[in-house]
């Protein structure tokens, strides 16, 4: 799941870019490239993205940790977000949202050594 967290008005809140999240953004944005593009827009356009974008996470990221039996504080509502951040706050506020979206994108692989492979004192792998 594609998490991060969040300090607003002295709390600690748990982001989650769900599948909801991505669902209500497709039906806000039209697609999920129209939810990016207004993320990229001109500065009203992308504080209001913001704006939705965290409660909408915040709302997720809330039932995912009572899920997983985490602590977080509760969702704020759009509402809260706009009477506790202002202006300047904007690109921090975006690169929370990014930082959710991207966070569990990558995909780590262990590679097991061969089964005859022997580990060198300098960590390389030598076959029997």
């Amino acid at each position: 799941m594609r998490t991060a967290t969040i300090t607003l008005d002295g709390q600690e809140r748990m982001l989650c870019f769900s599948a909801g999240v991505v669902e209500d953004a497709c039906d806000k944005f039209g697609t999920l490239e129209g939810f990016f593009s207004a993320l990229d827009g001109d500065q009203a356009t992308q504080l209001r993205t913001v704006i939705w974008a965290l409660a909408r996470m915040m709302t997720a990221g809330e039932s995912y940790a009572k899920r997983k039996g985490l602590e977080a504080a509760p969702a704020l509502s759009e509402e809260d977000i706009r009477d506790c951040c202002d202006l300047s706050e904007l690109m921090g506020l975006r690169a929370k949202v990014a930082e959710t979206i991207t966070n569990g994108s990558e995909r780590q692989v262990e590679a097991e050594p061969p089964k005859n492979a022997v580990a060198t004192p300098d960590g390389e792998q030598k076959d029997q």
